[in-house]
């Protein structure tokens, strides 16, 4: 598969065979990850895999809305969680600019594509996960407070293949800025 069919075939899966993903699949894909590209090479993305008791114990205490009931169905359940206070900081942590988090978010939806990308290509179905509760996240998996939970990516081999959403017409997202 090249990386415009990867891109383009990508879908969100919500429903997942009861198959678990192979260890070396799952290193794969965190490995490729790694290579996303960050602020100043900083790569402060984390990975955090929950699956059994602690996925489903997790998605009780943490999970809103449908994300419990898609995480129920998944294998694996991936925190992916960020450094704070480094991509886009000085040393001392203060902000290199008026931008503040921006780089530590933009960091993290990079190394999110790319892992879901990867976990396409491997044959393994995501869908990231923004409706869950930070703290109590965060309390859950006893991250220091300089860790900062960004997503949830439910993770398993896809047992539906949804159609392609609707995309704008190119005329609607580019404009050429020129003289």
């Amino acid at each position: 598969m090249n990386t415009i069919e990867c891109i383009k075939t990508r879908r969100s899966i919500r429903k997942f065979k009861s198959d678990t993903i192979p260890q070396k699949t799952i290193e794969m894909i965190i490995s490729t990850a790694a290579w996303a590209p960050s602020w100043k090479n900083t790569q402060t993305a984390r990975y955090i895999m929950l699956t059994g008791n602690e996925k489903n114990q997790f998605a009780e205490i943490a999970l809103g809305g449908n994300n419990r009931t898609i995480t129920e169905n998944a294998p694996l359940l991936i925190a992916l969680c960020t450094e704070k206070y480094i991509s886009g900081c000085n040393p001392d942590g203060s902000y290199r600019d008026r931008f503040g988090t921006h780089w530590e978010s933009f960091d993290s939806g990079i190394a999110c594509q790319t892992l879901c990308l990867t976990a396409h290509e491997l044959g393994v179905g995501t869908v990231i996960m923004g409706i869950y509760d930070p703290q109590k996240a965060h309390e859950f998996l006893g991250l220091p407070d300089s860790i900062q939970v960004s997503a949830l990516i439910a993770a398993g081999i896809p047992a539906e293949k949804p159609d392609p959403r609707p995309r704008k017409e190119i005329s609607e997202l580019m404009t050429f800025f020129h003289e």
